[in-house]
């Protein structure tokens, strides 16, 4: 509004006192190409806020550093990530030994994820329990 206002008034004295009628076109056509940009920014940012994008590499790499924290996973795989507003979504695989009880997996997947949101404390964060060195395969019919 103060842009606009100013470019009214300068295009007002330099019409009336200096006869220079075009300036008046010329600054509505430098305002609404700013006012363009600025609602370009606007909508961009929106748009990438609604759509599912993948995290930064820089998180990538801090969840998979996280991980690796703990002193009884073997492997991590198949991390796949995403943002939809400002909700984020982890899912991965890590690979256990494949002795440990249920219940002690199921613990060192409870504490990956506490490792994990203290990360990203509002991610949804899914972890699949692999056995490690035992190749699995599904197929589908």
């Amino acid at each position: 509004d103060l842009l606009s206002d100013m470019g009214a008034i300068i295009a007002i004295v330099a019409g009336k006192y200096f006869a220079v009628l075009w300036l008046d076109s010329f600054l509505s056509l430098i305002i609404s190409a700013i006012l363009f940009k600025g609602c370009f920014g606007i909508l961009k940012n929106s748009f990438n806020i609604l759509m599912d994008r993948e995290l930064s590499d820089e998180t990538l790499r801090a969840i998979l550093k996280t991980i690796a924290l703990h002193k009884d996973v073997k492997d991590v795989h198949d991390l796949r990530t995403r943002s939809c507003g400002i909700q984020e979504f982890v899912q991965v695989h890590i690979s256990l030994d494949p002795k440990l009880l249920l219940t002690d997996a199921h613990t060192i997947g409870d504490e990956v994820e506490k490792l994990l949101l203290d990360l990203l404390p509002n991610a949804q964060i899914l972890i699949h329990l692999d056995p490690f060195g035992i190749e699995t395969k599904t197929t589908v019919e």
